[in-house]
C-alpha cells in the first residue's frame, strides 16, 4: 500500500516536492530493508500478543543471532548495538511488568508448564471429534476420514513450523541488515526488484506461518451443579457460561486422571462416574461406581479412592484397571480425603462421627480413627502434618498423621469447610461457608493473613494460571473469580448449588 501510494503521488507530479524537497520519502517504503524491518517488528508483535511462546522464542533467538553474525558493511556495529540493546531492554521491561500485564498470554504463562507452546492442542480436539463422527466409507472419499492426512501432518507440524519460522526470520533479518544493491553497487534512488519480491514473499510466508500456528483458547472451567444435575462449561476469558453438560442426578466432585487426559466426575446419587475429555468437554464414557461423592488419585497414580458419603463406605480401586480392590465400611458420612506423599496411607474425614480415619493402602487395613472436631470436611497433608477443616466447631486443626492426635486448633469461622494449598505452596486457603469468607493463611505459622468476603457459602476452589481463585458459591447459583491482590471478585452465573470445580486452561471454549 505505501508503495502504491508513492507511485500515485509520483504520477501526480508530486515526487519533487516530497522527495527532492526533503519531505517524506514515501518511495523508501518499497525498499527491501524497510520491508524487512517492518516484517520483523510486525511479526514479533503478533507473536507476542497472540501468546505463541514457541514461535516467539524461535523468532527472537534467530533474529538476535542474525543481527550478531551477519556480515553487512552498511549495517555496522554502531547501528547493530542499539538494536540489540533496545530489544534486550524491551524484554527486561516485559518481564519486570509481568505482574500487572498478566492479561498478556506470554507473560501470563511464563510460570506454566513448558507444554502446548504453539497451541496445537486447542484446535486438535475439533478435528478429533470430526474424525470420530465421520463415516469410514461414503461421500466419495470416506467423509471425514480424509483427515488422516492432517493427522499424519500434526505429528510433525511443530517441527515444520519451527523450521519454516527459523528460515523466515533469518531471511528477513538478512534483508533488513544488508539492504539491497542496485545496478552499479548503489542503492540511492534504486530498488532491487528481486530482493523486494523476496521480502514481500517472506512477509506473506510470515502470515501463513502465523495462521498455521493456532492460538490457544483462554481455557474452560467445569462447574458441577449438584442441585441441577449438570456441569456448567464456562469460557475463562469471557467469564460466560457456554453450555451445560447433563448428568443423571447429583454431581459433587471432580478429579483429573494422573496423565491429565481425562476428568472423572462423580454423580453420587446416580452411582455413576462420568469420564470427560478435559479439552473438549465430551463425555467419553460412564462407569458404574457406587456413590462417588469425593474421590482422588494417590500421588503415585496407583490407587483411586472413592468416598461414599451416603453409604458410609470408602472404596479403594486399582487406578489403572478401575478395579475395586477393597471396600471399607466407615461410619459415618465419609467426606473428603488426602494422601500421604508416599501414597502409603489415605486419610478420610467422617462427618457423621466427628472423626478422621487413616487407611494403610499397602496392608489394606484401617490404622486408626480419632475424633478431630465436629463435622470434619476438607483435609490436606501439610509439612508432615494433616490439616482438617471442621464445619461444626468452626476451626482448622493440626493432626499428627501417626496417631490422629490433635496438636493445635485455629479458629477460622463458622462452617469452615475446605482447606487447600496454592499451587506454589505459599498460601493455605480456607473457606468458611456460613461466615461467607475465604481466608489466606501463612503456611509456616498458619496465622490468617487476609480475609475475603465471598457471599453465599464459598466452597470448592481451583487456581487459574493468572493467579486468580475460582470459587463455587454453594448457596447461590454463582461462581466467584477472586483476585487475591486487589480483593475484588467477578461473578458468573451457573446452575443450582455449584460444588466441585475444575479449570482446564488448555481447553477450547465452545
Amino acid at each position: 500500500m505505501p508503495v502504491g501510494l508513492g507511485r500515485g503521488l509520483a504520477g501526480a507530479g508530486l515526487r519533487p516536492v516530497l522527495v527532492e524537497g526533503m519531505g517524506w520519502r514515501l518511495q523508501g517504503a518499497g525498499h527491501p530493508a524497510f520491508l524487512g524491518g517492518f516484517a520483523l517488528v510486525l511479526n514479533l508483535l503478533i507473536l507476542l500478543l497472540s501468546g505463541a511462546r514457541g514461535p516467539l522464542t524461535i523468532g527472537v533467538v534467530v533474529v538476535g543471532l542474525a543481527l550478531v553474525s551477519l556480515p553487512a558493511a552498511r549495517f555496522g556495529w554502531a547501528r547493530r548495538v542499539p538494536f540489540l540493546l533496545g530489544g534486550g531492554l524491551v524484554a527486561v521491561g516485559l518481564f519486570a511488568a509481568a505482574g500487572w500485564l498478566n492479561e498478556m498470554r506470554v507473560l501470563n504463562l511464563l510460570g506454566a508448564e513448558a507444554a502446548h507452546l504453539s497451541g496445537r492442542d486447542a484446535i486438535w480436539p475439533l478435528f478429533q471429534a470430526a474424525w470420530d463422527a465421520s463415516l469410514v466409507w461414503g461421500w466419495g472419499t470416506g467423509a471425514g476420514k480424509v483427515l488422516a492426512g492432517f493427522a499424519v501432518h500434526s505429528a510433525t507440524d511443530n517441527t515444520l513450523i519451527a523450521t519454516t519460522a527459523s528460515v523466515l526470520f533469518a531471511s528477513i533479518t538478512a534483508v533488513f541488515a544488508r539492504g539491497a544493491r542496485g545496478a552499479g553497487g548503489g542503492t540511492e534512488g534504486r530498488v532491487n526488484v528481486n530482493a523486494m519480491m523476496t521480502t514481500r514473499a517472506a512477509v506473506l510466508l510470515a502470515g501463513l506461518v502465523l495462521l498455521a500456528t493456532p492460538v490457544r483458547a483462554g481455557g474452560v472451567a467445569y462447574v458441577l451443579n449438584s442441585g441441577a444435575a449438570s456441569i456448567s462449561v464456562i469460557d475463562m476469558d469471557t467469564r460466560t457460561e457456554l453450555r451445560r453438560i447433563p448428568v443423571l442426578r447429583e454431581p459433587h466432585h471432580v478429579v483429573a486422571t494422573p496423565d491429565g487426559k481425562e476428568l472423572l466426575v462423580g454423580d453420587s446419587s446416580a452411582n455413576e462416574m462420568f469420564v470427560l475429555d478435559p479439552l473438549s468437554g465430551v463425555v467419553k464414557r460412564r462407569l458404574p461406581i457406587a456413590n462417588p461423592y469425593h474421590l482422588g488419585f494417590s500421588p503415585n497414580g496407583k490407587f483411586l479412592v472413592v468416598n461414599g458419603l451416603a453409604r458410609g463406605q470408602v472404596d479403594v480401586y486399582d487406578a489403572a484397571r478401575m478395579l475395586l480392590i477393597k471396600r471399607f465400611p466407615l461410619k459415618s458420612k465419609p467426606s473428603h480425603l488426602a494422601y500421604a506423599p508416599d501414597s502409603g496411607r489415605v486419610f478420610v474425614t467422617l462427618q457423621g462421627t466427628d472423626q478422621l480415619a487413616a487407611i494403610d493402602l499397602t496392608k489394606l487395613e484401617v490404622l486408626w480413627t480419632q475424633p478431630v472436631g465436629k463435622a470434619p470436611a476438607g483435609v490436606m497433608w501439610h509439612q508432615g502434618k494433616l490439616l482438617v477443616a471442621n464445619m461444626g466447631s468452626d476451626d482448622l486443626v493440626v493432626v499428627n498423621p501417626a496417631n490422629g492426635a490433635v496438636e493445635r486448633r485455629i479458629v477460622t469461622g463458622r462452617g469452615t469447610h475446605q482447606v487447600l494449598a496454592s499451587p506454589d505452596g505459599k498460601v493455605i486457603w480456607v473457606n468458611s461457608r456460613i461466615d461467607s469468607a475465604t481466608m489466606a493463611l501463612d503456611p509456616k505459622t498458619l496465622n490468617i493473613v487476609r480475609r475475603y468476603a465471598i457471599p453465599s457459602g464459598p466452597d470448592c476452589i481451583d487456581f487459574a494460571p493468572d493467579g486468580k481463585l475460582w470459587i463455587t458459591r454453594r448457596f447461590a447459583e454463582r461462581v466467584a473469580v477472586l483476585d487475591p491482590v486487589s480483593g475484588n471478585y467477578e461473578t458468573i452465573t451457573v446452575g443450582r448449588s455449584p460444588h466441585g470445580i475444575f479449570l482446564s486452561p488448555n481447553a477450547v471454549a465452545r
